[in-house]
């Protein structure tokens, strides 16, 4: 059976249907926090082990400045690796601050205006149901932009890497 559903909304006479997309949309903002509060965990993981190499890196090079001989290239290398550690590290730290979150639920002051004007049932839920797909689609973009930072942190990191190894291999091989 087919229930008249304007395309470009929510809007039914189904509130069965309704009542299922809402749940529905609940259960995906629950799901999303589920997920994002794992990649904040991730990203504030690798901001502690990137906190505990550039340590080890600064220390390394000034031991290595203070050295008898000096060994500057190899004071540099290591500097150089941890600027980029440290590059890394702000983007991950930045990716896991708190953000304004849409949370599953609605608060109990947002009905107001829907108990005062008596909405009926199917308006209501067809209301929520557009509310909540704002709210999923704000959430998906907040994760995507974090992911794309904790993204352009490895990228950084490998490339530190990448020098720092290519350094290494020329001062040993020449």
């Amino acid at each position: 059976m087919s229930v008249e559903t304007e395309t470009a909304s929510y809007k039914s006479t189904d509130t069965a249907l309704l009542r299922e997309v809402v749940e529905s949309a609940e259960l995906r903002l629950q799901s999303q926090l589920t997920a994002a509060l794992a990649a904040d965990q991730r990203a504030l993981v690798l901001a502690g082990f990137l906190s505990a190499v550039i340590v080890a890196l600064a220390s390394g090079a000034a031991a290595l400045l203070l050295a008898h001989p000096r060994q500057d290239f190899l004071a540099v290398t290591a500097l150089i690796c941890a600027t980029g550690f440290l590059i890394a590290l702000a983007l991950t730290v930045y990716a896991a601050r708190p953000v304004a979150w849409n949370y599953p639920g609605t608060r109990p002051g947002a009905w107001k205006r829907d108990i005062a004007s008596k909405k009926d049932e199917a308006t209501r839920l067809a209301d929520l149901a557009e509310d909540l797909h704002r709210k999923t689609g704000e959430n998906k973009d907040i994760m995507g932009k974090n992911g794309r930072l904790v993204l352009a942190a490895l990228c950084i990191v490998a490339v530190s890497l990448l020098i720092g190894g290519l350094a290494m291999i020329c001062f040993f091989a020449g």
